[in-house]
């Protein structure tokens, strides 16, 4: 049984995954799945503070699910999983071989430049993962038939080498729990806000579903793209109500959708403020983190997010130490 809670609060969305969490018995073991392992293993010390004691509390992110399970399988076929670095470094070789063989013709101008081959490496991870095969692009015209050679040299260059990647990863983790149990696949699963963005994580997840007794998910509200993607699974649904009497609160229910046609008050919950470029901006950002400490906000309950921290942190670093002195 798959069962789906949607809302645009995170803590709700928490609050929701405990309490499945917490009506499983003492003694069960639960598959405790988050967008990245440091956010399952956030959800279950938070769990773990507020009760008298855990057990059997298995943390994971998808792919490091996909890779426990699918790891005596790919052990007893031969097989190395690669990293996304390695995917990278095989779409490079793949363009210097089409290249050296002047089998490409649209691409042809632009396949000996810098940036050519990471964008290769992106456009074929995309491919795989929705189960794009080489014959499916040959009938493309000129652009597909480029695609259809670079993807078909990816394959045989991966598979020259006994690689996996992240696409086989998740199949033949797919049939490892359709085809027999492991140690994890009978147990219950929450999947704390995943955001499923290819047919192979939805394969991966569908076998899970069948094979769990109870799978419970919380998602993003307004994900459009997973909803559909878990819904399709015969899930039943449940969305918290959507609350606009802060600022807070209509920008969570939102973010991804344009505001009703209504007149709030400013409260001050959100605000938005624009600099002259990124250091003045981080001074900004200091100055409203004093602020907040002078309204009674711990230190470690504040977090600044920022686009491209390579950019900002440097800055970001030098003006709070002066906002410290």
């Amino acid at each position: 049984m798959l069962r789906i809670f949607q809302s645009g609060s995170t803590l709700e969305r928490l609050a929701r995954a405990r309490e499945f969490v917490q009506e499983q018995s003492p003694a069960r073991e639960v598959v405790v799945v988050g967008s990245t392992r440091s956010a399952a293993d956030d959800f279950v010390r938070e769990l773990a503070a507020r009760v008298e004691a855990t057990a059997g509390l298995h943390r994971f992110s998808l792919k490091q699910l996909a890779s426990r399970i699918a790891s005596a399988e790919t052990a007893t076929r031969g097989l190395v999983p690669i990293t996304a670095t390695g995917a990278d470094a095989i779409a490079t070789r793949a363009s210097f071989e089409v290249l050296r063989r002047h089998e490409l013709e649209y691409f042809a101008p632009v396949g000996d430049r810098p940036g050519f081959s990471a964008a290769l490496a992106t456009t074929i991870r995309d491919l795989r993962t929705s189960s794009v095969t080489p014959a499916d692009l040959a009938t493309l015209g000129p652009r597909g038939r480029d695609l259809s050679r670079l993807l078909a040299e990816y394959d045989r260059q991966r598979k020259d080498a006994c690689l996996i990647d992240l696409p086989d990863l998740f199949e033949i983790a797919a049939q490892v729990v359709e085809n027999e149990s492991t140690d994890l696949t009978g147990c219950p699963v929450v999947l704390i806000d995943l955001a499923i963005t290819s047919r192979a994580e939805r394969q991966f997840i569908a076998a899970l579903a069948a094979k769990s007794p109870q799978v419970f998910a919380t998602l993003v509200a307004d994900d459009s793209r997973t909803m559909a993607a878990l819904t399709g699974l015969g899930a039943e649904y449940a969305s918290a109500s959507k609350r606009f009497f802060t600022s807070l609160e209509r920008l969570q229910n939102h973010l991804f959708e344009p505001l009703p046609d209504s007149t709030y008050e400013e409260d001050g919950m959100v605000q938005f403020f624009s600099a002259p470029g990124e250091g003045r901006e981080c001074i900004e950002i200091a100055r409203r983190i004093h602020e907040q400490a002078r309204n009674g906000i711990p230190f470690d309950h504040i977090a600044v997010v920022v686009r491209s921290p390579q950019t900002y942190a440097a800055l970001l670093q030098a003006a709070l130490g002066i906002a410290h002195k």
